[in-house]
């Protein structure tokens, strides 16, 4: 069973974060400041020393003639006028050559270094990072919309290729998952983040509810049939915050109530495609409910998905309920993710053969249905006349016995055998034509 959280604001999402992401920011400005302090003065004070104690520099000398070349920077305190005079003599100046000469040579290595490590196209892009890396000087920035990264063609980002350090401007309604060499970083919603050295984005969520339409899915039946789903759809959010077994609802406060687990499911749970890459969300939210539809076919014979016999089924209903509420609803939550709602379209059978046949096949068990119903009410209408005709056969049987008690033989012989004939005569007639009836019948039902 998952353990809940109780809920939280957005506000409490955001504390929840690295608690020193303005210190971090402060921290590299004032660590940048200080090296770039420390490649300036460093330099700049050993020319001074070498000039002053090696040459033989005089600097009150050197600001007077200074100052008679360059009037003009009078205006500035003579002891800065000064060291620029020592620094920029020829005395002073050479032992600028060297140091200048390795910090350049430095920034160089460093820069093809990353190109090369990173695999970057550009020079200049290593040589960017580099810069900003040591100084805190142009830091790159980009931005997340739609849960997307919002990216230049033909320009590279230094944050996506190589991460931090650097600022992301995070639109409302996406979350960012950072990650540092080892492991996950912080999970962000706030409107800018800063991205310390070594760190990059790890998952992007855009935490609006998505839709996605799908036509064409091809599966197998359970009977050997390859059957088409078309115009299928469904929607899809990331999972949500959930409070007392039942999400949180959208709120001012808090517009978003997403899960936390849900994002590091995202980023953790993905497969990774033949080419080595990983899958996006989007395509593994797809793939789970494509394949919880295709499962659900492949469980069943065509008849049931497309005719069902019995009024109570409900083919549909019965596979929106494994999607929402069945084992697809836990594969989702894998990835993290919730379906929210799904039209599975409609079931289109591949070859037309299979209809022809189909309709064949029911036409036979219909005509023979038919037959059983029209043999049956013959079988009773027959049964109803051999009654009728046995009860006739009686009631003439019962009136010959009744006329010989009247008439007797002694008194007209030849009355009483034109009598018993007759009646004979009736009663063999009316047995032919049952026959008869009855032969006819049979060759009916046999037809």
């Amino acid at each position: 069973m998952i353990r809940q959280r109780p809920a939280r604001t957005t506000e409490t999402k955001q504390t929840r974060q690295r608690p020193t992401q303005n210190a971090d920011a402060m921290r590299q400005q004032l660590m940048g400041l200080v090296r770039l302090v420390l490649i300036v003065v460093i330099p700049i004070w050993f020319s001074w020393r070498a000039a002053v104690r090696l040459e033989g520099v005089f600097p009150e000398q050197v600001l007077i003639h200074f100052l008679d070349r360059i009037p003009g920077l009078g205006i500035l305190p003579d002891r800065m006028i000064m060291w620029m005079a020592v620094i920029l003599s020829p005395q002073g100046f050479r032992y600028l050559i060297a140091p200048i000469t390795a910090t350049m040579a430095v920034f160089t290595y460093a820069a093809f270094f990353v190109k090369d490590v990173y695999a970057l196209e550009r020079f200049r892009d290593g040589l960017h990072y580099v810069f900003s890396s040591m100084t805190s000087l142009l830091w790159p920035t980009l931005e997340i919309r739609g849960g997307e990264k919002v990216l230049r063609k033909g320009v590279p980002n230094l944050l996506d290729q190589i991460g931090g350090p650097g600022y992301v401007i995070i639109q409302p309604g996406n979350a960012a998952l950072f990650r540092t060499l080892r492991q996950p970083s912080n999970i962000s919603i706030r409107e800018s983040y800063f991205m310390v050295p070594f760190e990059t984005i790890g998952q992007i969520a855009n935490l609006d509810d998505q839709q996605d339409d799908r036509d064409g899915i091809t599966s197998m039946t359970r009977d050997g049939i390859r059957v088409t789903l078309k115009d299928v759809h469904f929607r899809y959010r990331i999972f949500p915050e959930m409070k007392y077994g039942r999400p949180i609802r959208r709120s001012l406060e808090d517009p978003y109530p997403y899960d936390e687990k849900a994002i590091w499911n995202m980023a953790y749970n993905l497969s990774v495609t033949a080419e080595g890459d990983i899958e996006p969300w989007r395509t593994a939210v797809g793939r789970t409910t494509v394949g919880g539809i295709t499962d659900f076919i492949s469980f069943n014979t065509v008849d049931y998905l497309t005719a069902p016999r019995e009024n109570s089924q409900d083919p549909r209903r019965v596979l929106r309920f494994n999607l929402l509420q069945g084992e697809t609803k836990g594969a989702l939550r894998g990835v993290g993710a919730e379906l929210l709602w799904v039209d599975v379209g409609h079931v289109s059978i591949d070859e037309e053969t299979v209809d022809t046949q189909r309709a064949d096949a029911w036409g036979a068990e219909w005509a023979g249905k038919a037959n059983i119903e029209r043999a049956y009410g013959e079988a009773k209408r027959q049964a109803y006349q051999e009654m009728g005709r046995a009860e006739a056969q009686a009631e003439l049987i019962m009136s010959i016995s009744e006329v010989m008690k009247d008439v007797s033989e002694e008194d007209r012989p030849e009355m009483t055998r034109q009598l018993f004939l007759t009646r004979v005569a009736q009663l063999l007639d009316s047995m032919v034509e049952g026959a008869n009836r009855s032969e006819g019948g049979a060759n009916d039902i046999h037809r």
